[in-house]
């Protein structure tokens, strides 16, 4: 644990095992490189450990924001004010005797995915490749190839107004890259999932398949932040994007990416605004030009809101 001298807030009471830095540039912990600093960042190591910690926080009245490992996600240049929570450390995995399996809000879908196929369970390969956590995925409802996170979920997990309770996933109501865990306060714990069973062979060759794909066709040699924009049924926003001319379009070290047009990417020095105003430009002249109305995939934390005007989300 980092400890700085005049914090106002006693964390070393609620946490013992986890780390808190004091004044984090958020850029280190942001797949896509940009950010400024957020006033507590912190890493619990247990679920016993974050629930004192939101707690505390809680009692203090401590704004905070929830990380899984930094993707999907682009923080403003002036960061976070509050405490910024990276639950990566809360990775567990079990199985049942009824091949239930329970896994913990920070394991990383790439881990999940080899899990499921070193147990021969099917459903799961289709997401190969897809960065984030499991937290990360299922408040997103993540998904490839018309496979879904939430496909094989049972329950959730969650953390809300100080109790623990379990959310069902009829009562998640999830719907394509939605949850209501986008709009509630709720934060994941860990989640339930039932698999059918498969053949480890064919598991394997469809995983090692999709991530050849995803290797050629994303830009993985440079910092992002996964796809910007939702697909607009039935068109795709990469499509859309480079039919309008903003391949390779640039704003200082922004860039709409020359291998995937959905992605922007970050070439050396890029800032939280660079992107930004890479992201209205093509909202804009989407707009415009197609009569298509494109919405968020990525969040945007930190912004004022007359920075995000033009900027919609999905909603159910």
């Amino acid at each position: 644990m980092v400890e700085v001298e005049n914090n106002v807030f006693n964390f070393q009471n609620v946490v013992s095992e986890g780390k808190i830095f004091f004044n984090e540039p958020l850029k280190f912990h942001i797949s896509i490189k940009v950010g400024g600093i957020a006033d507590y960042y912190i890493e619990p190591n247990s679920e016993s450990e974050l629930i004192n910690i939101l707690n505390l926080l809680n009692e203090n009245h401590i704004p905070l924001i929830i990380i899984g490992n930094g993707t999907n996600i682009i923080v403003s240049d002036r960061g976070i004010i509050g405490a910024v929570l990276n639950l990566e450390s809360l990775r567990n995995i079990e199985i049942d005797e009824e091949n239930i399996i329970t896994i913990e809000t920070g394991v990383l879908m790439n881990r999940f995915v080899d899990f499921c196929i070193k147990n021969n369970f099917q459903g799961v390969e289709m997401l190969s490749g897809i960065p984030g956590t499991i937290g990360g995925a299922i408040v997103m409802n993540a998904g490839a190839y018309g496979n879904d996170i939430s496909n094989y979920l049972i329950d959730v997990k969650v953390f809300e107004n100080g109790t623990i309770k379990i959310v069902t996933k009829d009562e998640a109501n999830f719907s394509y890259r939605f949850s209501n865990f986008q709009s509630n306060k709720s934060i994941i714990l860990s989640a339930r999932f039932k698999f059918p069973k498969g053949k480890f062979e064919e598991l394997r060759s469809v995983r090692a398949m999709l991530l050849k794909k995803r290797n050629s066709s994303q830009p993985l040699n440079f910092p992002n932040c996964g796809s910007i924009f939702k697909n607009p049924y039935p068109n795709y926003a990469a499509k859309i994007i480079e039919e309008i001319g903003f391949k390779g379009f640039r704003i200082g070290d922004a860039q709409v990416s020359e291998k995937h047009s959905n992605f922007i990417v970050n070439l050396g020095n890029a800032t939280a605004n660079d992107i930004l105003s890479i992201v209205k430009e093509i909202i804009k002249t989407v707009k415009d030009k197609k009569q298509i109305q494109l919405e968020m995939e990525v969040k945007l934390l930190g912004f004022e809101e007359d920075e995000l005007k033009g900027i919609v989300y999905a909603k159910k």
